[in-house]
């Protein structure tokens, strides 16, 4: 059983590695310590992208950029890993990735009735190459009413894949190699 529950750590261990982490620019708020964001525990990362001045979050403010990829030119990278809140302002944490020519790389929208001060992770497949600086754009027409205390579009971490270290889809690879290992120890439970 020992080895059964060391070679799931081991599958699950192996697709959750990441190439690397972003860096956030200085546009980046830090989240207010005063506030829940969904139980954030106040001592890891956590930035706003809308970022408060003096009780209000201004225009200026309302996008954060962030450092993704290898300065040296020669990976590609295939995907971004994006660990957000999903707070009580609703829709209004709603955001867009914009790459360095202001496409659209990805978004997330929250569905109307979802729960509010929820931690997501979002994937998204994305295709460059070398050192890039990406945005993210909250989309909400307007501030939330509580932006100017706690900011606006919460998140704790952004990573990015390069296509050698990437893995699809941790529930349909992991799930099958956790099964086939399943299967194995019983096959071999039943053979002793």
């Amino acid at each position: 059983m020992k080895k059964l529950i060391l070679s799931i750590l081991v599958i699950i261990a192996a697709t959750t590695v990441f190439a690397g982490s972003a860096t956030f620019n200085s546009d980046w708020g830090d989240c207010n310590p005063a506030g829940n964001y969904g139980g954030w525990d106040k001592e890891s990362a956590c930035y706003v992208a809308w970022d408060p001045v003096d009780g209000a979050c201004p225009e200026s403010t309302r996008d954060a950029t962030f450092v993704v990829g290898d300065p040296s030119g020669d990976t590609d990278y295939v995907q971004i890993v994006i660990e957000h809140l999903d707070g009580i302002a609703g829709t209004a944490d709603n955001f867009e990735i914009l790459d360095e020519n202001d496409n659209v790389v990805c978004a997330y929208t929250a569905d109307e009735g979802s729960n509010p001060e929820t931690w997501y992770t979002l994937f998204c497949d994305v295709s460059f190459s070398g050192e890039q600086t990406w945005t993210l754009h909250p989309t909400a027409d307007s501030p939330w009413n509580q932006c100017g205390t706690y900011g606006q579009v919460a998140i704790t971490s952004i990573e990015f894949n390069d296509e050698d270290n990437y893995v699809p889809e941790f529930s349909v690879l992991s799930a099958a190699a956790v099964l086939g290992v399943i299967g194995l120890f019983v096959f071999f439970k039943r053979k002793e």
